[in-house]
């Protein structure tokens, strides 16, 4: 063998031998145990008072064809739109949304005369919720409200009522409260009530009408039981609604076959105005109302700017899961490490009225237009939730 040879294969040997222990090497370091973390979180508030306000409207038309139907709608909504410009000003912002068009289908037979056109009412259902403390008298508060002119019994039974539930104006208070001391909840004494609620309704050519008799039909059969009473118990009205009402006369004979027809049409549109002036609500839903919107949708309170607010509730939310991580560490006898990860999510929390609660509190308060009722919106702002993950030693 050459001396080229012999030095090739003391290369490859040493090349061996050197390769195999760092194989073996690698194969033999271990593997770092998985960390030990606790996860919390944390929640926060940050209330302020709300400086923008949005008041949405339907408004709704009905045509014979679809051209005279889009027509009256364009002609409606254009009115509502300067009703509210009128009572708001240019720094307002008013949209018109949601329009909808749709198909009124009848049934017809050929040959036979077409049926009259439908006569319009509105109609007023409302609700007198009776509260007492014991079962013996319910059946005479009944017969009061029903001579009183209540149209009959819409449902009755017991309920459980906590502290406060006497007051005309709160709604039914729940056996547990959550206690912001004791981190938990707290029972309170609850009293065992028989209910009965009575419905009220009234007819009438225009709302008005309808609004009127339905308030006072409302308020007497509330007096009516409030006599029976001798000051024990509750009356509430409530549920209240306000609606067009179309009651077609009387129809053809049916003489079959029949045809399915369009006989009209349909429209819809959604009007909004965001204002920062929150003391021109009433003037607002009554320039609505009377320019020919059919239904106040909802009223929503909130902050035109929620930064701040989305950072104290985010700090608040923060030092909730700190300490929560804390007292944790601290009961479980462990040290807390590194943050390994950390997640937030805050959202603003605006207040929201329905439109029926206006036209309830208005009856509640004996005013025959939810109109001219002031709203005092409570305070807004954001809600934040924080979660972190700790790494523990």
């Amino acid at each position: 063998m050459g001396d080229s040879m012999r030095t090739k294969c003391l290369a490859f040997y040493t090349i061996l031998a050197v390769a195999v222990p760092c194989s073996a090497s690698a194969q033999s370091v271990p593997q770092p145990p998985a960390a030990r973390t606790i996860e919390v979180t944390g929640h926060g508030d940050a209330s302020t008072k709300p400086n923008l306000m949005t008041v949405a409207f339907s408004v709704d038309s009905e045509g014979k064809t679809a051209d005279d139907c889009t027509r009256a709608q364009s002609e409606k909504t254009s009115q509502v739109v300067n009703a509210l410009k009128s009572q708001t000003g240019q720094e307002a912002k008013i949209e018109t949304s949601d329009f909808a068009l749709n198909q009124q289908f009848g049934y017809t037979t050929p040959g036979a005369a077409a049926p009259p056109a439908p006569a319009s009412t509105w109609k007023f259902n409302g609700q007198v919720n009776v509260r007492y403390p014991t079962l013996d008298d319910i059946g005479e508060f009944i017969a009061a409200g029903l001579t009183a002119g209540a149209s009959g019994v819409s449902q009755s039974g017991f309920e459980e009522i906590g502290p406060g539930e006497v007051n005309q104006n709160q709604s039914r208070v729940g056996a547990f409260v959550n206690s912001a001391t004791s981190g938990g909840s707290v029972p309170y004494p609850t009293k065992r009530m028989a209910f009965v609620w009575l419905t009220i309704q009234a007819d009438g050519s225009t709302p008005e009408e309808a609004m009127r008799r339905g308030a006072a039909l409302s308020r007497k059969v509330e007096t009516a039981i409030k006599e029976k009473m001798h000051g024990q118990g509750s009356v509430e009205i409530s549920e209240f609604q306000i609606q067009q009402d179309t009651r077609n006369a009387a129809q053809p004979v049916y003489q079959p076959p029949q045809q399915q027809q369009v006989v009209g049409y349909s429209a819809h549109t959604t009007i909004s105005v965001d204002t920062r002036d929150l003391d021109a609500l009433g003037k607002i839903i009554e320039a609505a109302m009377n320019a020919g919107a059919g239904r106040l949708n909802q009223v929503t309170f909130t902050i035109s700017e929620a930064s701040e607010a989305r950072k104290q509730a985010i700090e608040k939310a923060a030092d909730d899961a700190k300490d929560k991580a804390a007292a944790l560490a601290k009961s479980m006898g462990v040290k807390l490490g590194a943050i390994l990860r950390l997640t937030t999510n805050a959202q603003p929390r605006p207040q929201v009225v329905y439109g029926d609660a206006f036209r309830r509190a208005s009856l509640a308060a004996g005013v025959a237009v939810a109109a001219k009722l002031p709203v005092l919106p409570r305070e807004v702002g954001c809600s934040a939730d924080v979660t972190a993950v700790y790494q523990i030693d």
